[in-house]
């Protein structure tokens, strides 16, 4: 009697996603010259792409979702409760107070008049030089205080019990510091224009807006629990402010709340559809969740758009190429065209100024990185060249960056650099971008003040982690893989906020733990140590898969097989053949959909007749038996 087989877990194709930065070097890497063969760089290839083969997808489990209303704040701990209580002085509140009641904790004023449509009343009150006070309908809704001389911000925020609170700066057009705002208490500090960290000047209005979007979009890459508290406040001031939504689904986006982003997102192209960059926002999003005919189209629409500026063209290119590249039948020839269109849109825009040109070096660099995906991804020739071409000048920039934004940029090409390295199937060994990825991560990390933007950091190393694994599988390189991976679990596990619902999240687990599985139970030959693995992986892998999600059913059933080979090994017989049975059927049903070859079914057969046969149940076995000798063709 024939004894059990592993099935080869790495044996069917699977998707890996590309990710997203920013750069400055639009120029296409030129192809080699030599055979005269088409090379990767040329970006026009006659071959069809290849099936992506052995991996596991390494992008963010996406949700879906449909057009809704906006949704109650997170409940995190990292969703703090903003503590509002408008400032006073002496006695005077913005909002509440009325003229009388200034007039009774003041005394008259010396002088009255109109601004505006508003009456303003000026008051002596020492130690300030002057305070005006605006009404509108005899209520207060603003006090401005001129002071008798600058004194420092930081003084005069402790003077007032601000300095628990963050502000944010007010800036003009220019970008200049004109001072700063306590959103919570409703303060401003006017600063002075000879001694810019000096106040001249503050203003106590009644609690608002838009000083919580300020902040929220000032800090919006390092503080993503306090932004989105920011700016659910926000919207309970004003529940119409498009620019509140259109940050809330950016945040809710990032850390994987792609249903609640997704209503953020419409929430703000409802009030203003003519916003690009809400609508751009609105397509990525669209795309995160998994729905990306719904993104395609968006984007179409958005390029139709008359006389679009070239920034804005070449940002929904890039966006175009992501969606085409990522979606169903992944199309990764079209997806370089839009790339490379990209970067021309993006050369010709650099060329006059732009509305937001952080925007569209973001949007250049991804197109870079994307590159460098597809074509690793793709069957064109010179394609370790021309991927390390584009990584190349992808990184050269990054050297070039500010200081405090040169590690979130290397970590980000690292981590495409190692999701396209994938592609080229252990071709090229990845440990220059395993231990950039590593560094990085963990001091960015380190340095992340934010819960939610700290978990966010650990799930980013995490899947680059498992891309690590991956690279380290296919070159054999066994010892570094267990190390890779079981790091990659440690990351997955913190940063699993607000994941555990998303459709993908149980099959990427799953996933990583099967694979950690495997590698001890056939490339160390411990079993035991392989079923602890398989437990976690059984429960999350038995959960239904979809095709977007990078799950199969092929591969799912396959799983089973392999995973039973280990329960049969440590004397789980029960479970192993339990465990058969549920891969078989998953496996039947693939053959019947085309997605599995005909003969990969004789191991799993054949280990189930031996597992019958051992259990007692002839009947069974040599049903099995029957079916694992048939020829390929009859099985279906």
């Amino acid at each position: 009697m024939r004894s059990l087989e592993a099935l080869d877990p790495y044996a069917d194709p699977e998707e890996t996603e590309s990710g997203e930065s920013e750069s400055e070097n639009v120029e296409t890497p030129a192809a080699d010259e030599g055979d005269g063969e088409e090379s990767a760089a040329d970006a026009d290839p006659d071959a069809d792409e290849q099936d992506r083969d052995a991996t596991d997808s390494a992008a963010s489990p996406a949700e879906s979702s449909t057009e809704s209303t906006p949704s109650p704040p997170l409940a995190t701990e990292a969703t703090r409760v903003v503590d509002v209580h408008p400032a006073e002085l002496n006695g005077v509140r913005p909002g509440v107070s009325t003229v009388d009641d200034v007039e009774a904790a003041w005394g008259l004023p010396r002088e009255v008049g109109m601004r505006e449509g508003l009456s303003e009343q000026v008051y002596a009150l020492e130690p300030f030089e002057r305070v005006t006070a605006t009404f509108s309908d005899d209520v207060v809704t603003s006090i401005v205080v001129d002071l008798i001389e600058p004194f420092n911000a930081d003084a005069v925020a402790r003077e007032m019990a601000l300095d628990a609170f963050t502000p944010v700066a007010i800036v003009d057009e220019n970008g200049e510091t004109l001072g700063r705002a306590y959103p919570e208490r409703g303060v401003l500090f006017g600063f002075s224009a000879d001694r810019p960290r000096d106040v001249v000047q503050v203003i106590l209005e009644q609690i608002s807006a838009e000083p919580f979007v300020l902040r929220a979009e000032e800090g919006l890459d390092e503080r993503y629990g306090g932004g989105l508290a920011d700016l659910d406040e926000a919207l309970r001031q004003d529940p119409k402010h498009a620019r509140a939504q259109w940050l809330r689904a950016v945040l809710l986006s990032r850390v994987g709340r792609q249903n609640e982003a997704l209503r953020a997102a419409w929430a703000a192209v409802r009030r203003e559809p003519r916003n690009l960059d809400y609508r751009l926002t609105l397509a990525k999003v669209m795309e995160q969740a998994g729905d990306y005919a719904a993104a395609a189209e968006e984007l179409g629409r958005l390029l139709e758009v008359k006389n679009i500026e070239a920034a804005y063209a070449a940002r929904a290119h890039v966006q175009l190429g992501e969606v085409t590249a990522n979606g169903p039948g992944g199309d990764l020839r079209k997806a370089v065209e839009h790339h490379l269109q990209a970067l021309r849109l993006g050369q010709q825009a650099a060329a006059a100024p732009v509305a937001d040109p952080a925007a569209l070096h973001a949007a250049l660099l991804d197109s870079h990185l994307a590159l460098a995906y597809a074509i690793a991804w793709g069957n064109w020739r010179d394609k370790p060249a021309t991927i390390e071409q584009w990584l190349d000048r992808a990184a050269a920039w990054v050297e070039e960056a500010p200081v405090e934004r040169a590690d979130a940029l290397r970590f980000r090409v690292a981590t495409q650099a190692l999701a396209a390295y994938v592609g080229l199937q252990g071709e090229v060994a990845p440990d220059d971008w395993a231990d950039e990825v590593s560094e990085t991560g963990l001091r960015l990390i380190a340095a992340a003040k934010d819960p939610l933007c700290r978990r966010q950091l650990e799930w980013e190393l995490g899947l680059a982690l498992y891309d690590c694994l991956q690279l380290d599988h296919l070159r054999g390189e066994y010892d570094a893989a267990l190390a890779h991976g079981q790091a990659a679990v440690e990351h997955l596990e913190r940063g699993n906020t607000d994941r555990g619902d998303s459709p993908g999240y149980a099959y990427l687990m799953g996933r990583l733990y099967f694979r950690l599985g495997v590698i001890h139970a056939i490339h160390r030959q411990d079993h035991q140590t392989a079923v602890a693995w398989f437990k976690k992986a059984s429960p999350l892998i038995e959960q239904p898969v979809e095709r977007e999600d990078g799950g199969d059913v092929g591969r799912q059933g396959e799983s089973f097989v392999s995973m039973a080979v280990s329960y049969w090994e440590t004397g789980d017989r029960r479970e192993a053949a339990r465990l058969t049975v549920q891969g078989v059927e998953l496996m039947e049903q693939a053959v019947n959909e085309g997605l599995l070859e005909d003969d990969a079914l004789s191991v799993a057969y054949g280990n189930l007749s031996f597992m019958y046969q051992q259990l007692g149940d002839a009947e069974a076995a040599k049903r099995y038996e029957r079916l694992a000798s048939r020829p390929a063709a009859e099985v279906k």
